[in-house]
């Protein structure tokens, strides 16, 4: 990952799980709007079933340390578009074949526009959740 002046990250998470820079499929931000912080980010990693879960859970564990700081949250919400292993299936002379071709992947888009909140402390959390999508393993992969 890398820094620029527009506090900003970019990375990608290829199905071979390789670490490749790419500004238009992911990042992160965070920028203040009429008295809000609002920041986001998007991701492409390789993920199972398990992905909804790990971002639900740090959707909620975002939400509570809002309210613990005594912020007020405007929305959290979050995107996921899981695409399937494509499965290939053919006969040659009388037994059928079946082929596997990718793993699951995911794009995950996740934006959270809070108020009363320390905007480095929110940077770390979103970062955090961040960082454990593209660690993620799922286990059915």
């Amino acid at each position: 990952m890398h820094d620029h002046k527009d506090d900003h990250v970019h990375t990608l998470y290829t199905l071979e799980g390789k670490y490749e820079p790419n500004p238009q499929e992911s990042s992160i931000h965070i920028h203040n709007t009429d008295g809000a912080i609002a920041a986001s980010f998007a991701v492409d990693i390789v993920a199972g079933n398990e992905v909804e879960k790990v971002i639900s859970e740090e959707m909620q564990k975002l939400a509570q340390w809002v309210n613990d700081q005594g912020g007020i949250i405007g929305h959290i919400k979050a995107k996921m578009t899981v695409s399937k292993p494509t499965v290939f299936l053919s006969i040659t002379s009388d037994v059928l074949q079946r082929k596997i071709a990718a793993e699951n992947h995911a794009s995950i888009g996740l934006a959270a526009i809070v108020f009363n909140v320390d905007q480095k402390e929110l940077r770390k959390k979103i970062s955090s959740i961040f960082q454990r999508l593209t660690e993620f393993q799922a286990a059915d992969n």
